[in-house]
């Protein structure tokens, strides 16, 4: 239940139950006001009954006062009575000694005759007394509700303590219930916050199993501790990643540039026949081209990196494009020693990044010929149909959206586990660093597999032991031109 809705339904809750309590309470009472007030009416008629025909002497409505000794008694312990001659003037009264000193109105005295009057403290009745058909005198007979009094007392006073027993108890369950599901939540979250300030490396879930707004303050704020400790990692990768980019670039910028500072001192400093001139110059050229290499790899990297590439695709014939690509790396794989076979078989259309698949290829083909035997065979091919029968062993695509570009090689193979690392920037097997040290960044796949992936695609390097490798790298095909040849 959402935390709105539970308030509006504590808010009626504390609203309606102490007012129906208080509302039951007030009934009982009053119910109970009812019956005793009959109880008590018929008891005083009863009585009053008893009292009555003493009352009708009409010599006690003169002023004798040894007449009324006979009341003193037979009736004073019982009620009260005010006597009243026919003029309006006291003759005799319970309450007081003043005889004779005060008259009533005869208005007041006519008014409500034979009607008898229950007030909160008293039953009154009020009636005349005749002679002859004359009034002599009126008498008016009040008895006190003592017991009725008390019980109001005792009852109010209780109704009183119940009631503000209800209202507390209700306060104290909605400050339980808000407490419970508002207050120690909130208390939980701020102290995991404080934690995870404290130590941010130590992740830990905080569990709210209501599905409230607070269960999604929770939720997300979880999910803002992933993504902060996240963003530290990318961050620290990152940074570790530019110190790796940094001792990586000195590393392999410092064999070829120690080369070309030797043979141009060597020129300086010595005469040097024409054919030893000539070959200074191709080793220095030969390093300022493998310099070259290392800086547009880095520089290819950091813009992939970054996304920050501008090269707009263009929508090429796959069979005239890909046979472009893969043109003119007979010589050098002629110059390792090495057979080289290329086969392109592409119908489709494919909408690329002209230099970026020219970088991809390059990648892909100088890596296999590194590591390349001599008299050994590479196999280049890009398909859009079906696989070709060379491959060592099957691999998956999805020709009804990609085409592919397979590199095999002849060749030592890597285990299973450094194969899962080979496309992290600046990874390079050991091999790589002891034979071959200072001929590549490291970045050539990694930079593969963002190319790869910019185009819609995915790269898999998969090593097949006592035979070689297999690079494959896919690509998406161009959308309208498979609906047109679907619609043709």
């Amino acid at each position: 239940m959402k935390i709105r809705t539970w308030l509006f339904l504590s808010l009626i809750f504390v609203m309606v139950i102490p007012s129906l309590a208080v509302y039951s309470l007030y009934s009982l009472l009053t119910n109970w006001n009812e019956q005793q007030s009959l109880d008590e009416y018929l008891d005083f008629i009863s009585t009053y009954r008893e009292i009555k025909e003493p009352l009708q002497n009409p010599d006690l409505y003169t002023f004798h006062p040894t007449i009324h000794e006979s009341l003193q008694e037979t009736i004073e312990h019982v009620a009260q009575i005010t006597l009243y001659r026919n003029d309006g003037y006291v003759v005799y009264e319970t309450t007081s000694d003043t005889i004779g000193t005060r008259q009533a109105e005869l208005r007041d005295l006519y008014d409500g005759l034979f009607e008898g009057n229950m007030t909160y403290r008293y039953f009154t009745i009020k009636e005349p007394v005749f002679v002859n058909e004359e009034i002599v005198g009126f008498y008016e007979v009040s008895m006190q509700r003592d017991d009725r009094v008390e019980y109001v007392q005792s009852r109010s006073t209780s109704i009183l303590v119940l009631s503000t027993a209800v209202f507390f108890l209700t306060g104290l369950l909605v400050w339980i219930q808000i407490n419970r599901r508002i207050n120690k939540p909130i208390k939980y979250l701020k102290n995991d916050m404080n934690q995870f300030v404290l130590h941010p490396k130590k992740m830990t879930t905080l569990a709210h199993p209501k599905n409230d707004e607070i269960g999604d303050l929770i939720k997300h704020f979880n999910y803002m501790k992933q993504e902060v400790i996240h963003a530290r990692e990318e961050i620290l990768r990152e940074q570790k990643e530019k110190e790796m980019m940094t001792a990586a670039l000195s590393h392999d910028l410092k064999t070829p540039l120690t080369s070309v500072m030797a043979y141009t001192e060597s020129m300086q400093q010595r005469a040097l026949t024409k054919s030893e001139t000539d070959h200074y110059l191709t080793i220095i050229r030969n390093k300022s081209i493998q310099m070259q290499r290392l800086i547009e790899d880095i520089h290819t990297f950091t813009l992939l990196k970054n996304q920050q590439s501008v090269e707009q695709k263009v929508t090429v014939n796959g069979q005239e494009f890909f046979e472009m690509l893969v043109d003119g790396y007979d010589e050098l794989a002629s110059q390792h020693g090495i057979n080289l076979q290329k086969e392109v078989k592409t119908f489709d259309s494919f909408d690329v990044q002209v230099n970026h698949m020219m970088r991809l290829v390059d990648n892909l083909v100088s890596n296999a010929i590194r590591y390349t035997p001599s008299t050994g065979k590479l196999y280049i091919g890009i398909y859009d149909q079906q696989l070709p029968s060379w491959l060592y062993k099957p691999i998956d695509v999805n020709f009804s959206t990609h085409g592919v570009l397979i590199v095999q090689n002849d060749g030592a193979t890597i285990s299973e586990q450094e194969s899962k690392k080979i496309f992290e920037a600046f990874y390079q097997s050991e091999e790589s660093r002891t034979k071959k040290a200072g001929q590549h960044s490291g970045l050539g796949l990694s930079v593969a597999k963002m190319i790869t992936e910019n185009h819609g695609g995915d790269i898999q390097f998969i090593p097949v032991p006592n035979k070689g490798t297999i690079l494959m790298s896919t690509f998406v095909k161009r959308k309208d031109y498979d609906e047109k040849n679907v619609d043709e």
